[in-house]
């Protein structure tokens, strides 16, 4: 072996090796027509990553919470400004690409009409949809140094 080679590995840093690992984990309870905001969020390298999963399905948006704070006051907003939409689902793996290091943060929206809570509907429907809540997990994930960290 040549001793330049045995030198350099010795000496020579190796960069850090970084992985997406669970950060945070939230359950939330949502009546029919209701929204919830979780974070803020840290972007890491230009990214959200989060996992959702819901019993019903849900409308989920990505916000920089100053840009909310300011002039969001609709979920027709929200979703027009936001940078990772999603619609009608109950189970998601999201990469959101932000392009500011601002704190953001994660809506949700039970997409059930207010009424079926309050009762108001009175036409054939699924019971399902008709539960009063709605369990909704939020998983935020962030990077973790795991070789040669410094």
């Amino acid at each position: 072996m040549n001793p330049h080679s045995v030198f350099r590995k010795i000496f020579q840093r190796s960069e850090p090796v970084y992985q997406w690992v669970q950060s945070e984990d939230r359950t939330f309870s949502v009546l029919p027509g209701e929204s919830k905001a979780w974070g803020p969020v840290e972007p890491q390298q230009g990214e959200v990553h989060y996992n959702i999963s819901s019993y019903l399905p849900i409308d989920t948006a990505v916000i920089d919470e100053t840009q909310w704070g300011e002039d969001m006051n609709t979920w027709s907003a929200a979703k027009k400004s936001s940078v990772c939409y999603e619609s009608k689902i109950v189970k998601s793996a999201k990469v959101c690409p932000v392009k500011t290091a601002k704190q953001q943060l994660i809506f949700i929206r039970d997409i059930r009409p207010k009424q079926f809570a309050l009762g108001g509907f009175t036409g054939s429907v699924n019971p399902k949809t008709l539960q009063d809540q709605n369990n909704v997990t939020v998983t935020t994930f962030a990077l973790k140094c795991m070789e040669h960290c410094k």
